[in-house]
């Protein structure tokens, strides 16, 4: 099904060949006698990676043992990567057109620095869950991702003397990260790795880790965040996570209906996730959503408000220039961050 997903995007890019496969000397093996499917991942697009000799030789010296399964994945170029996100076409590998999320091991080699941002762009691509942190093992329905929440948190700059509030938070995420980010908390702490079994990776490094990690968790902070939802199951995960992350003492969550949302007398920063009108809401139901958030949040004051959502048209509809928009991926779903610093000056 995948091959011929990607089969599908090919005719839209500039190279189709660089994701074809099937060239002179490339291996192919039988799944079912391999042992350990091994990703092997060049930083860069398909042109640089295939002149690099010391790939080939790793890739030759791997697949002569006949357990091991050695395939190439490469950095695609930007129109590739513009038609694997809009259909949802995870990074693969040139042999078996294998998802690379499947296999046993994803190595990287990286030639050069200015290459170390395609490594993570390509982690993203390829759905990869490096994400979890350990705190959430019940999901809602259309969850952001804990590492998209802790870089919109960082963005919105947390303080310990203004509340933060989600007042979209599902299952508390963005709020969570927040408290975790002031309180010092080493995101995955609360979970474990795979490489903990490696043999190469002494158990005390790992047991020495944590307890640095443990040592250096701050006790005294005042920060504060609210979390609320006006589904009862949300605000019950959300709760749950909160425990389970160590910062309860921190969120304060609540059932509340986001547009009856006010100041309380505290300075505030608002960061949220709303549906998007793709897996909650219909477009229309998202739109008029935006329209009624706007009139919502002008009661708060000089509050900075931010907001990730997949509409293009966002500002329009909540009545509001932003100050400034980023584009972020939820996922493979292409966002926009807007950031309003001034929300009592219209523009």
């Amino acid at each position: 099904m995948l091959k011929q997903q990607i089969e599908n995007i090919l005719p839209f890019v500039e190279k189709p060949a660089r994701y074809t496969g099937g060239e002179l000397n490339s291996v192919v093996k039988n799944l079912d006698e391999v042992e350990v499917r091994f990703a092997f991942c060049f930083a860069d697009v398909y042109e640089v990676g295939m002149s690099h000799l010391g790939m080939k030789i790793l890739y030759s010296a791997i697949n002569e043992r006949k357990e091991f399964w050695c395939e190439r994945v490469f950095a695609p170029w930007i129109d590739m990567e513009e038609e694997m996100r809009k259909h949802n076409v995870p990074l693969f590998a040139l042999e078996s057109m294998d998802a690379v999320k499947n296999f046993d091991f994803i190595g990287f080699t990286l030639q050069y620095e200015m290459c170390y941002s395609n490594i993570i762009n390509m982690l993203d691509l390829s759905g990869v869950p490096l994400h979890k942190r350990g705190y959430r093992p019940e999901r809602v329905e259309a969850p952001i991702r804990e590492t998209l929440a802790a870089a919109m948190v960082k963005l919105a700059r947390p303080r310990e003397n203004v509340l933060l509030w989600d007042p979209f938070c599902g299952s508390g995420t963005i709020a969570i990260e927040a408290a975790m980010m002031m309180k010092n908390i080493a995101p995955g702490l609360k979970r474990t790795f795979a490489a903990e079994e490696y043999p190469i990776f002494p158990a005390e490094s790992w047991t020495k880790a944590r307890e640095e990690a443990e040592a250096a968790i701050k006790h005294d902070t005042q920060f504060e965040a609210y979390a609320t939802d006006i589904n009862d199951e949300c605000v019950r995960i959300a709760t749950e996570s909160a425990a389970r992350a160590g910062v309860a003492d921190m969120i304060s969550v609540f059932k509340m209906d986001a547009l009856d949302i006010d100041t309380l007398g505290k300075r505030g920063t608002i960061v949220t996730n709303p549906p998007y009108g793709e897996r909650l809401l219909t477009v229309e139901e998202a739109e008029s959503l935006y329209r009624a958030m706007g009139e919502a949040f002008a009661r708060l004051e000089k509050w900075q408000i931010y907001v990730i959502t997949q509409s293009e048209v966002f500002p329009k509809l909540y009545g509001r220039r932003a100050d400034k928009i980023r584009k972020l991926y939820n996922g493979m779903i292409p966002c926009y961050y807007y950031q309003f610093f001034k929300n009592g000056d219209k523009k």
